[in-house]
């Protein structure tokens, strides 16, 4: 990163607005811990629809609601979205459930992956070039899979099942370039009558966690919608400011966080055989995030 692009302005809020964005990603353990008496379930339905309300209220503060109601329109991108909400829910509740059954630094090594995963999504299916340091990266992560497959007899299928649901849903976002809070939007409300449905059905078998009777998880399920729109907010405003070289490196703060979470609060298990994963993982990035920065160097030099 070039030291004379924290003179400008923009760039400061821009970096400091994505990495406040990261950081608030990799702490949401902290706050699903807290749901961890409400099915994982329930969690989700309320996330959708305390999301679409929230980021509604965004969008009409802003005078951007149009640009969501135009999407609507369109019935290319509707099926598309459609599709995302379906990859982003699977990827939504599969966090949400690891996390409430102790395995944070599954979850960690899941978003550790996940740009590996972008990138060779990119390969397969932009077209972009692959080069013999992103090779060698992949190849370190297959073998830290493996390992832990081999060693373990474990297959890590949370994060395995977090890295390509999150790049599926990447890859379909880049395909229709749909601005993030209006698409957000859109796939909430895709989404919110089933949601709705299943919480009012929940209700009438008096299996909801919501209401008088529990306030502080309803209080929690209603911030839910708050701890996923702020820090996509701010992701999308800094996103805009800086390279998005800076926003690669800054998206391993997240998962570095969660890692951090997964040690020293949750207490999880983190043996000598996990740590090899790990660094498998941490090296492959390593490898290609300096590669990457010297392209970048070389190129704007």
């Amino acid at each position: 990163m070039n030291k004379n692009l924290f003179k400008n302005e923009d760039y400061r809020k821009g970096f400091l607005a994505a990495l406040v964005a990261f950081f608030l990603w990799g702490s949401l353990p902290l706050f699903w811990w807290l749901l961890r008496g409400v099915p994982a379930t329930e969690i989700l339905c309320h996330r959708v629809v305390w999301s679409f309300i929230f980021v509604l209220a965004t969008l009409l503060l802003r005078g951007e609601l149009g640009h969501a109601l135009l999407l609507v329109k369109n019935l290319k991108t509707l099926w598309w979205l459609t599709l995302s909400c379906t990859l982003l829910m699977t990827n939504w509740f599969i966090y949400i459930l690891a996390i409430n059954n102790g395995m944070v630094l599954e979850t960690s090594l899941g978003y550790y992956i996940n740009p590996l995963f972008t990138i060779l999504a990119g390969i397969l299916f932009f077209r972009d070039k692959g080069t013999p340091a992103l090779w060698a990266a992949l190849a370190l992560c297959a073998f830290g899979v493996g390992f832990q497959i081999m060693v373990l007899g474990h297959v890590p299928l949370v994060a395995l099942a977090l890295a390509l649901s999150f790049a599926g849903y990447g890859i379909i976002r880049k395909m229709i370039a749909v601005e993030a809070l209006p698409g957000l939007l859109v796939e909430t409300f895709i989404c919110m009558l089933p949601c709705l449905v299943w919480l009012l059905w929940g209700s009438s078998q008096g299996e909801s966690h919501f209401g008088t009777e529990y306030p502080f998880w309803s209080a929690l399920l209603i911030v839910s919608g708050i701890v996923t729109t702020v820090p996509l907010f701010l992701f999308t405003f800094g996103a805009r400011k800086i390279p998005f070289s800076t926003v690669g490196v800054l998206q391993y703060t997240a998962p570095s966080v969660t890692f951090l979470l997964g040690i020293f609060v949750f207490r999880e298990d983190f043996d000598i055989w996990r740590f090899i994963t790990f660094a498998c993982i941490w090296s492959a990035l390593a490898i290609y995030t300096l590669d990457s920065l010297k392209r970048i160097r070389a190129r704007d030099s």
